[in-house]
């Protein structure tokens, strides 16, 4: 989608915010479409909440500017904005039932008693919780609740949806259910949505675009299949994922690349780079295996079972991290710790990435 077509939307230009003189918002640039779905996904401290805020008109920013559907935010109050925000708990009026709760902002608007029942209604059915309109907060579950914080930001109908980890107090069973739940509503309503993360798996099951923060900068734009398969920096393919990320020496290009990696020479696929690189290897890439003729020779440190498989911790002689691999649970047991193996990957996993000296 081009810069034409998000003209529309909400764009962020040259954006830096400081505290206390630090900066935590470094020249953000950012056009988002109307209707699509933007996660900000990075570890805490990166900057991600603090720009949803200057977004919101909670926080003015040190300099750069923000404008929604074309108009300049600058100077304009929180509260006017077209904008609505579901938080990562639940701030529902415990004196109030679940109808005044989702209803209290359409009538700080003065809005018409037939108008607020329909609208309200509207914005429960659209959550799934339609019956529940006089239950009390106190009566409903996490999950219930973050229903009714999500239907009180959609009744208003704002052009952009801003939420804050809205998922991140909730149990795992509950989280997976209201993903499903924010795909669907995001859907339904067609408006912008700004989603803050630093879960990985939510930002890649739930977003249209993903953007990858780093010490106040996005480090990576682009959609979920885009950032994993092909992260175009070592943190980005680190944070998301999980991925293996070790320097190396590049030899050679195309089909005949070798990538030096510790005390081994591995063949790569069509890698453009000559010299220092980053090798990036996805966990679930690799192969451990007790005999090859292949491969790298390693030995076991640690081993998980998660269900459907088992991530193991290896190490491996002259790389100072430990190799990282997932592979399937079949019916044999797996290799024990301390033992030798040998590890390999397809020439088409290996993701290669410049690296300064």
């Amino acid at each position: 989608m081009s810069a034409e077509d998000r003209s529309g939307g909400l764009q962020v230009r040259g954006v830096g915010h400081a505290y206390d003189e630090q900066m935590v918002l470094r020249d953000i640039d950012l056009d988002i479409a109307d209707g699509e779905f933007v996660t900000f996904l990075g570890p805490s401290g990166c900057g991600k909440t603090t720009l949803l805020r200057v977004i919101a008109g909670f926080i003015e920013p040190t300099m750069g500017s923000v404008s929604i559907a074309g108009q300049d935010m600058a100077g304009v109050s929180s509260h006017r904005r077209p904008v609505n925000m579901v938080f990562q708990r639940p701030t529902l009026f415990p004196h109030l039932d679940v109808f005044e709760n989702v209803a209290f902002g359409l009538r700080v608007d003065r809005l018409p008693k037939e108008e607020i029942a329909e609208r309200v209604g509207w914005a429960l059915d659209l959550v799934r919780m339609p019956g529940y309109e006089r239950r009390r907060a106190v009566e409903l579950s996490g999950g219930q609740m973050q229903r009714v914080a999500l239907a009180r930001a959609l009744v208003k109908q704002p052009r952009v949806l801003l939420l804050d980890e809205p998922l991140s107090a909730l149990d795992l069973k509950i989280r997976l259910e209201m993903e499903g739940e924010l795909r669907r509503v995001h859907r339904e309503t067609g408006a912008t949505w700004v989603y803050v993360t630093h879960d990985q798996r939510e930002a890649l099951a739930l977003s249209d675009r993903i953007a990858v923060f780093e010490h106040g900068r996005i480090d990576q734009l682009a959609d979920p299949m885009t950032i994993y398969r092909r992260p175009s920096t070592p943190f980005a393919a680190g944070f998301v994922g999980n991925a293996n990320v070790f320097p190396c020496e590049m030899h050679g290009t195309g089909d005949s690349s070798v990538a030096r990696l510790a005390d081994a020479e591995v063949p790569v696929g069509n890698a453009d780079v000559n010299g220092p690189a980053w090798l990036v290897l996805r966990p679930e890439s690799i192969r451990v295996e007790a005999k090859s003729a292949d491969g790298v020779p390693a030995t076991v440190r640690d081993v998980a079972f998660r269900g459907t498989g088992f991530t193991y911790r290896l190490e491996v002689s002259g790389l100072d991290d430990l190799l990282k691999a997932e592979v399937a649970a079949e019916e044999e047991l797996p290799f024990e710790l301390g033992s030798e193996v040998r590890v390999a990957w397809s020439r088409e996993a290996a993701i290669v990435l410049p690296r300064e000296e």
